[in-house]
């Protein structure tokens, strides 16, 4: 069972991620490559988006 299972179950409607109010830093993987900050944000950001949660802007957010 997946934590959207579980979200799924409950009785509130989904979760946001806010991406602007989120960061990471570099990342070295396996072999040494070194991912920017930048890229690993955005590809932690696609993985999660729509599957755990909907990905918004704190712009957005605060309109709404």
């Amino acid at each position: 069972m997946t934590n959207r299972t579980c979200v799924g179950a409950l009785p509130f409607r989904g979760s946001c991620l806010v991406a602007d109010a989120t960061a990471t830093h570099a990342r070295t993987v396996h072999g040494g490559d070194r991912i920017d900050p930048e890229t690993s944000h955005r590809v932690a950001l696609a993985h999660l988006d729509g599957e755990f949660a909907t990905v918004v802007e704190s712009g957005d957010l605060l309109r709404n």
